[in-house]
């Protein structure tokens, strides 16, 4: 037997690992929003075509139209004052499986610390459970300093005073990223924002030959 993955377009940013799965089938897990979830204060958003993901994101958070076809949904997240203290939230997936970003968490975490200008941005990791089909666990980092964005979304001005936190989560081989990015006092005031939206995270394959 096969497995079954999304149709949609193959972006960057998360990595799926595809060996080693052929003896497997998978098929679309159809989650719906938790009704004690329910907040005048949140909002919920369904993204990733048939794996089905979704989750739980402040009504603050404005979402967007994904800058390019390696997003899968993306959010401004408002800074206090200015439109310049405004951060990022996205969600993305990489696919690799002979292709050509054949990524492991620990390539992925050492890329986003050399957006920052290396190991010693580092500053925090933990682990959150999700509510995907299997109740994978997030792993979160946090990342200080000065920020230069990779490619395709990358600048040639370094921007000082940011921070980021990234979250990876497996799923069936291959790793969903979430990421939040801006100006440090903006993500700092939503990292349980963050935190919360990313234990709220949903969908996924499920195993129909179990």
């Amino acid at each position: 037997m096969k497995r079954v993955l999304a149709p949609f377009a193959m972006p960057v940013a998360v990595v799926l690992v595809l060996a080693g799965c052929k003896d497997q089938q998978v098929q679309r897990q159809k989650p719906a929003p938790d009704a004690k979830t329910e907040s005048s204060d949140t909002q919920d958003v369904s993204f990733g075509g048939d794996a089905g993901y979704g989750m739980r994101v402040p009504r603050a958070w404005k979402k967007e139209t994904p800058a390019n076809a390696q997003r899968m949904v993306q959010f401004c997240v408002p800074g206090q004052k200015r439109c310049a203290e405004n951060a990022e939230l996205v969600v993305s997936i990489d696919y690799t499986g002979g292709g050509v970003f054949p990524y492991s968490p620990a390539a992925i975490t050492a890329n986003w610390s050399a957006q920052f200008g290396g190991k010693e941005a580092v500053k925090n990791r933990r682990e959150i459970a999700t509510a995907m089909t299997y109740k994978q666990t997030a792993t979160i980092t946090d990342f200080e300093g000065t920020y230069t964005p990779a490619p395709p979304t990358g600048t040639a001005s370094p921007k000082q005073n940011h921070k980021m936190i990234g979250a990876l989560i497996h799923e069936w081989g291959c790793y969903l990223c979430v990421t939040l990015v801006g100006p440090r006092a903006t993500v700092e005031a939503n990292k349980a924002a963050f935190d919360k939206a990313v234990a709220s995270f949903r969908g996924g394959w499920v195993d129909v030959t179990e």
